[in-house]
């Protein structure tokens, strides 16, 4: 099982205790969330030499911000330069998302991706999108430019395979030009459980119903999230057995990495039938701080066999005609749930640094 950790800041760094992780899980990467510098700003004094040295240079609150988020996506990145040469590139990279307000126009995030992907100027960096119609289109052109990729919950099939696809036609570009190909990562995650958090609702109330169909919806319960991902499953290996990623295989191109996100997940989810993807061949699992503990320490398990594309199809008939489930407006669900504050720093965020710098303005006045 190849471990993601879904937590990252200055002290979590600073203090060796990702080092330490490093050493002792074979941790294989860990994602950037805002709302974790938003709690370190707020309740730790370790930003504020860093906050006042910028404040002092004249910086926006914005300036401020994406400046502290670089300094340590920066330093994670450099604490897996070892990871990254053991592995040959394979493992040890840092994830750092785009904000949702860039999300809405393929040009957009492709602009925004190149600026990150500059700004921060390390090639164990990753940069994350959510899984949006916008940020299907851009794909291609990303990889094109051997930029490190990744896409959060594209839960809709389709656009699933339409991601996979975009990025063959990337790696396809730079072979047409003659460039290398071994060294472009590209992350597809999904979280499991927040499909059954939405489905879960409707099969309950049609189990009070005490009918036929309730029947069907007791099965199903807490394990639309199981069927979605074998579905994903089945998607991934017709893209990546097929001829035309083979040619691109001969040339060092990589399979993207499915990554199954629990970082939400409870105690409860460890012990279900999610539980056996996380021994899954050729994925990883995201885990939060909270979780990460008992999951390194949790048995390996049997992998469960994979289901036929008929079980498949009849898992996902019973859920849409069955018993009602409106897939595409799962879809918009998922996609309005994600994008809402995808990477984007709250208010209370922008309202620390300027309280910062107003008290700065305050004492230098004085």
């Amino acid at each position: 099982m190849m471990m993601w950790l879904n937590y990252l800041n200055r002290r979590f760094v600073l203090s060796g205790k990702l080092k330490s992780l490093i050493e002792e899980s074979k941790l294989e990467g860990v994602i950037f969330r805002v709302d974790e510098l938003e709690k370190a700003i707020a309740e730790t004094r370790d930003y504020d030499k860093l906050v006042s040295g910028l404040i002092r240079s004249g910086k926006s609150v914005h300036e401020i911000i994406m400046a502290v988020v670089i300094s340590d996506v920066r330093r994670a990145a450099n604490q897996f330069i070892l990871v990254q040469s053991r592995s040959k590139g394979k493992s040890g990279h840092v994830v750092f998302g785009i904000r949702s307000e860039f999300a809405w126009f393929e040009l957009s995030i492709v602009d925004e991706v190149r600026h990150l992907w500059k700004e921060i100027d390390r090639k164990n960096v990753i940069i994350d999108m959510p899984g949006s119609k916008e940020s299907t289109r851009a794909i291609p052109i990303l990889i094109a430019d051997a930029i490190n990729l990744k896409v959060s919950n594209p839960i809709g099939f389709k656009r699933f395979h339409e991601i996979l696809l975009g990025y063959l036609e990337g790696l396809e570009k730079r072979k047409a030009e003659r460039k290398s190909l071994d060294q472009i990562h590209f992350l597809v995650s999904f979280n499991l459980r927040l499909i059954d958090e939405l489905i879960d609702p409707l099969l309950l109330s049609i189990i009070q119903q005490s009918n036929n169909q309730s029947v069907i919806a007791i099965q199903m319960l807490g394990k639309s999230g199981i069927i979605f991902a074998a579905k994903i499953r089945q998607i991934y290996d017709e893209v990546f057995k097929s001829e035309r990623f083979a040619i691109l295989a001969a040339d060092g191109a990589r399979q993207a990495n499915l990554m199954w996100d629990f970082s939400k997940s409870t105690e409860k989810d460890q012990n279900d039938g999610l539980s056996a993807l996380m021994h899954q061949k050729e994925t990883s699992v995201i885990f939060s701080m909270e979780n990460l503990s008992a999951a390194t320490q949790s048995p390996a398990g049997n992998t469960p066999a994979e289901a036929s594309s008929s079980t498949i199809k009849w898992n996902l008939f019973q859920l849409e005609n069955i018993l009602g489930v409106n897939f595409n407006h799962l879809e918009e669900q998922i996609d309005e749930i994600t994008l809402r504050d995808f990477n984007l720093p709250s208010k209370q965020l922008y309202e620390l640094i300027r309280e910062r710098i107003i008290s700065t303005a305050t004492l230098h006045w004085w």
